[in-house]
């Protein structure tokens, strides 16, 4: 399957395929000089996008989220 973390109607098709125990968020864009060109894009995926996808979590009953950047 394909789409984006802030994309809730994709999410819910993904945590609608059975039951998740954990989730392992490694999804954020990285890039300093691409940041400030496009800060738009950055937060739209870095902040709202792992809002999403934790709110989601919540509402599934995952308790289980870790977030991880090589940034």
């Amino acid at each position: 399957m394909v789409g984006e973390i802030h994309d809730r109607t994709a999410l819910a098709r993904v945590f609608g395929d059975g039951p998740i125990e954990g989730v392992v968020h490694v999804a954020g864009l990285k890039y300093a000089g691409e940041s400030v060109k496009h800060p738009s894009d950055y937060y739209r995926v870095n902040v709202d996008g792992t809002r999403v996808l934790y709110d989601e979590c919540l509402s599934r009953g995952v308790r289980r989220f870790v977030f991880s950047s090589s940034a």
